[in-house]
């Protein structure tokens, strides 16, 4: 009776050995590269969203500056907007779209300063009716060749009428 393997039970072994680390390798890399455009596509949406909440902020900070009495129209910095306009998170006014890289320091997410990011984003306002506009918000990306993008729209009104 023989106490070892065989060559054949050896070469058996190790292939079924190689083909499932293979296998497991080749999950881990896929979910690796699944993960990473998920969380491109996470960042892209809070950006997005953010470029909502600038337009929003630009609105009713107007609206504050007109319920003091100051000459504001509550549109002021978010005129020519219709091809598209870019903003920082602190920006009282929207500058036209120049399609350069949003920056990022660690913290927060900036046209000034930081390390350029994957993403650009795009500001559209659009008068829609009596005090009404049209906004949408898009966020753009390269995701390893292949041009991304989300998008997030709404519409802002002239929400404060002071009682004459």
């Amino acid at each position: 009776m023989s106490k070892g393997f065989t060559l054949l039970e050896v070469l058996v072994a190790t292939f079924f050995i190689t083909v499932g680390a293979t296998g497991a390798f080749k999950l881990i890399q896929r979910t690796v590269v699944l993960s990473s455009g998920n969380t491109q596509k996470l960042q892209a949406a809070y950006l997005a969203q953010e470029g909502m909440e600038v337009v929003r902020n630009i609105r009713d900070a107007n609206i504050v500056k007109g319920s003091k009495g100051q000459s504001v129209l509550w549109t002021a910095g978010l005129e020519n907007c219709a091809q598209g306009c870019q903003a920082d998170y602190n920006d009282q006014r929207l500058s036209p779209y120049s399609g350069i890289f949003l920056r990022s320091n660690g913290s927060s997410y900036s046209y000034d300063e930081g390390a350029n990011t994957l993403f650009q984003r795009k500001i559209t306002v659009v008068q829609s009716g009596t005090d009404i506009l049209a906004i949408q918000s898009e966020v753009l990306w390269n995701d390893r060749g292949i041009a991304r993008s989300v998008k997030v729209s709404g519409e802002i009104t002239h929400w404060f009428d002071p009682v004459p």
